[in-house]
């Protein structure tokens, strides 16, 4: 289940223009010099930064501008680490707090 995405995003003076297919296997890396854009491919593939273009997972559509269909973010089964504490607007921190719990406890 290969990953294909097409982002175009424009923040002040930078651009945003990139194409790229992952692999379903093995470890991908990103990487390039401060300020190439990373960290906003990343937020973008998760649903946190919104840029024009599509991403697929194998048949599964995230985000297609074309057909008007974009998953939120919370439906994304997607694995996130924030550079800076960061908690969806939606949910207050006791709620988070109460889901992992619920989550994480055993039987």
């Amino acid at each position: 289940m290969n990953l294909s995405a097409c982002f175009r995003s424009r923040q002040g003076a930078f651009n945003l223009d990139v194409e790229l297919g992952l692999p379903d296997r093995g470890i991908t890396a990103l990487f390039g010099h401060s300020g190439s854009g990373k960290t906003t491919i990343l937020r973008a593939m998760a649903g946190l930064a919104r840029a024009k273009g599509y991403m697929h997972l194998g048949d599964h559509i995230w985000q297609d501008d074309a057909a008007g269909i974009l998953v939120p973010t919370h439906e994304r089964p997607v694995a996130y680490v924030f550079q800076e504490a960061s908690l969806f607007p939606h949910i207050l921190v006791p709620g988070f707090g109460i889901v992992v719990l619920v989550q994480n406890q055993s039987p």
